[in-house]
């Protein structure tokens, strides 16, 4: 191997060593020198190229040369660093460079060195599962329980990277089984959701928490369930985890295995015995989780274990109200032969009727009037499930309902009716069907508005062009004496008032000037939204928040040889490192130990 660093090696060394082209240019004085000229020369500043020589001494297997390196310039070794941050002793111990190692401790190498996100070398060592390196650094006083910049010790970095051996040998050497990283997470949350089922084991036998909380509530049985790790649930179950704690939102390992669809944890928690009614929040059972988020398999252990589909959430909603809603055709076919009942109410009275058709799912509106559902049904303000499908212009729903006897003119508790709905809405394609059904063109609301005044009031001069052809009465007036031009003017819709001017005569009254603000009258609506998820903002934990590791803490873990920065961010570092921009073999190793999120 040619000498990494000819102006540091004697002449007699040097003219052993195969010179390199560069050497060789050196030589003749056509290339500067890649080193400072003068090796006795110390510096406690930064310099790249001293920097690129500790470096490439430490990946290098040239010993001579290590060894010349660091003796000339000890005070360097313990004091240059990339731009990165790691120093010499970092990239030794990534390398499982022992022989480097030791030598750089000698000469005075910090191994509480850290880099720019806080790895010291005992963190990159225990990442790398390099066992020996390990050892000698706390037999150095390298500290276990050091932190980086988001709390994690060497145990977590261990725990995340499978490396079980590293993690026995850190508990034997009395790191803290419970150290708390950012948001709370211990190494057993680590190892449980990444599945390290071994290191779970090693971590409760050294009494490890089995019920340690995140800041957010969330235990390590929590995440195995969301991430379907069934052995390490299997082995916290054991290990006397309780499956009846709940977040700080009131979800239970077994509301998150409905989420997520973790059939096999579900099946385990059921058989310990864990609820399947109990209420998370607002009021929701995992029967509701699972039927939100459309998990067939986990609703219909559920329900053969015992789940009511009659459970209600604090607002009135049943599993049934929420696969309407969401369109779940085989769960509500399911609930429905389990016997969910299709006319249960809310506390604004919504049936599961009312969601289907303001949503526009024809088939669940479909399968639940098959099923018996009460097509008249009315919500506390009066709204149909026709009023409803008016107001989102659902067409193909409000076609089904008016075949199944669906009242055309039903009125609200506010006298509106799905034909004044629809004008509001300016919902055309509604409007000329409900016309075509015979819905009554004058209908008038409480307040003595017509469709035609519903329409001039949002300016929907299309929909009152359909109306004044269907026999609508531009004349026609609220309980104030107004008419629909009256208040297309007050309002200054142009094209509404040259519509209507043609058609209308001027009625001037008494009670209402042209100045006068013109107060909006607007139909009832159905606004009731129930929440179903469990997110507890960035609680890395539940992996919605964020990633284990950032792209900055990959680039410290995975380069030392200081390519350009476009190299050092996510996929792009990831394929340079294995497609020939560097093929050593930290890069595939300590990649294939991370878990991509």
């Amino acid at each position: 191997m040619s000498c990494p660093c000819p102006c540091l090696c004697n002449r007699t060394n040097r003219a052993t060593c195969r010179p390199t082209p560069r050497t060789q240019a050196q030589r003749r004085g056509n290339a500067p020198s890649p080193l400072f000229p003068n090796p006795s020369t110390c510096s406690t500043g930064r310099n790249d190229d001293r920097v690129r020589c500790s470096v490439r001494a430490c990946r290098v297997p040239a010993w001579s040369c290590c060894v010349r390196i660091v003796s000339a310039c000890f005070q360097l070794t313990r004091l240059s660093f990339a731009q990165n941050g790691f120093t010499p002793l970092h990239i030794a111990c990534k390398k499982n460079r022992i022989k480097v190692m030791e030598l750089l401790v000698k000469y005075g190498a910090s191994i509480q060195a850290v880099t720019e996100s806080g790895l010291t070398p005992v963190h990159v060592a225990a990442f790398m599962g390099h066992l020996n390196i390990v050892l000698l650094l706390l037999q150095n006083g390298a500290s276990p329980d050091v932190t980086n910049v988001r709390g994690e010790t060497a145990l977590h970095m261990a725990a995340r990277a499978g490396q079980v051996e590293v993690v026995r040998c850190l508990l034997r050497n009395g790191a803290l089984v419970d150290a708390r990283a950012r948001e709370e997470q211990t190494p057993l949350h680590i190892a449980s959701r990444l599945g390290k089922t071994e290191i779970v084991q090693l971590l409760l036998q050294h009494m490890a928490h089995p019920d340690a909380a995140t800041t957010n509530g969330y235990t390590p049985l929590h995440i195995s369930a969301r991430e379907g790790q069934v052995d390490v649930a299997s082995v916290l179950l054991e290990a006397g985890a309780a499956h009846s704690l709940a977040t700080k939102k009131g979800f239970t390992p077994l509301h998150v295995a409905a989420k997520y669809g973790s059939l096999d944890v579900a099946k385990l928690l059921l058989q310990r015995r864990a609820a399947a009614d109990s209420a998370g929040k607002n009021g929701l059972t995992p029967l509701h989780v699972a039927a939100h988020y459309d998990n067939q398999k986990v609703a219909l252990l559920l329900l053969e274990k015992g789940a009511s589909p009659h459970a209600t959430a604090k607002n009135g909603y049943t599993p049934l109200h929420i696969a309407a809603k969401k369109n779940q055709m085989q769960i509500a076919s399911t609930l429905l032969g389990y016997g969910a009942e299709t006319d249960t109410v809310t506390k604004q009275g919504v049936t599961p009727l009312h969601l289907a058709s303001q949503e526009g799912h024809s088939d669940m509106v479909t399968l639940l009037l098959e099923k018996g559902a009460n097509i008249y049904a009315s919500t506390k303000s009066g709204l149909t499930a026709l009023h409803l499908a008016a107001q989102e212009d659902k067409v193909n729903v409000a076609d089904i309902l008016t075949k199944h006897g669906a009242d055309e003119d039903a009125h609200t508790k506010l006298g509106y009716t799905p034909l004044i709905v629809a004008c509001h809405y300016g919902n055309v394609k509604m409007v000329n069907f409900l016309l075509k059904q015979g819905a009554d063109v004058n209908a008038k609301t409480k307040n003595g508005y017509t469709p035609l005044h519903q329409a001039a009031q949002q300016g929907h001069t299309h929909v009152i062009n359909v109306l004044l052809q269907h026999g609508a009465r531009p004349e026609a007036t609220t309980a104030n004496g107004n008419t629909a031009l009256a208040i297309a003017k007050r309002l200054g819709y142009i094209s509404v008032v040259d519509t209507l001017k043609v058609v209308t005569e001027e009625v001037t009254t008494t009670t209402t000037t042209i100045t006068e603000k013109h107060k909006l009258n607007v139909p009832e609506t159905m606004t009731e939204v129930l929440d179903v998820s469990d997110e507890e903002g960035d609680d890395t934990m539940t992996g919605d928040g964020g990633e284990y590791l950032r792209p900055e803490d990959l680039k410290e873990l995975g380069d030392d040889s200081l390519p350009s920065s476009q190299f050092l961010d996510g996929v792009n570092y990831l394929r340079y490192s294995l497609e020939g921009g560097r093929s050593d073999r930290y890069s595939r190793e300590a990649y294939a130990a991370i878990s991509w999120k």
